[in-house]
C-alpha cells in the first residue's frame, strides 16, 4: 500500500535545496573520480590518504558548514576508538562541535 500511494502520486521533482551526501564501500576508489590538478589541493590528499577517516569527515563537516549547509545529519555509529588513532577523533569532535548549530547525530555512544 505504501509504495502504492508514490505510485497514485506520480513523480516529484526533487528539492534543489537538499543534498544527500553517502558514503560507501566506493569511498576508497575516491581518487578514479579528481583530476590531477584536485589531486593536489590540501583537502583532497586527506581524503584520498585515508577516505574512511574521522579527519575526513570532519573536513567533509566542515566544507559543508562553510558552503552554508543548515541540517548536516549523520547515521554512523562510532563505538569504537579510530584505527587512525586520536588525532583523527579529536579531529572529528572538534568539527561536531564546531557545527553544533547544524550538526544532527543519528546515534551517540
Amino acid at each position: 500500500l505504501y509504495d502504492q500511494r508514490f505510485a497514485w502520486r506520480g513523480l516529484n521533482s526533487p528539492d534543489p535545496n537538499i543534498i544527500i551526501v553517502t558514503f560507501d564501500e566506493n569511498l576508497d576508489k575516491l581518487d578514479t573520480l579528481v583530476s590531477e590538478k584536485e589531486a593536489q589541493l590540501p583537502e583532497v590528499k586527506t581524503l584520498l590518504k585515508s577516505p574512511n577517516s574521522r579527519t575526513t569527515m570532519a573536513l567533509i563537516l566542515d566544507k559543508l558548514g562553510q558552503a552554508g549547509a543548515k541540517v548536516v545529519a549523520i547515521d554512523f555509529v562510532f563505538g569504537n576508538p579510530s584505527k587512525f588513532g586520536p588525532k583523527d577523533d579529536k579531529a572529528f569532535a572538534r568539527a561536531i562541535r564546531n557545527h553544533q548549530d547544524i550538526v544532527i547525530l543519528a546515534t551517540h555512544e
